[in-house]
């Protein structure tokens, strides 16, 4: 599997700077197009900023809710 998808631009991420060994698991994933975790991550970090609003949290912890939520809507979305 040492062909990009016909579709895929020859010039991605995953093409130019991944290791060769994970290139395959990065396009199965489909990484070089994030429009899904995209669309699962900014409402996720919508609701964590109205949360703030009600009730603000120390930086450190909604540091780490954002984070939790962007690792979250990777690993769902692949």
């Amino acid at each position: 599997m040492t062909a990009a998808p016909a579709d895929a631009d020859s010039g991605n991420w995953v093409d130019r700077h991944a290791p060769e060994a994970l290139r395959p698991y990065l396009r199965l994933m489909r990484a070089d197009r994030p429009i899904g975790t995209w669309l699962l991550l900014i409402p996720c970090w919508q609701g964590l900023a109205l949360g703030a609003i009600v009730a603000p949290p120390t930086p450190l912890t909604a540091l780490w809710q954002a984070a939790l939520f962007a690792a979250g809507a990777v690993v769902m979305r692949g």
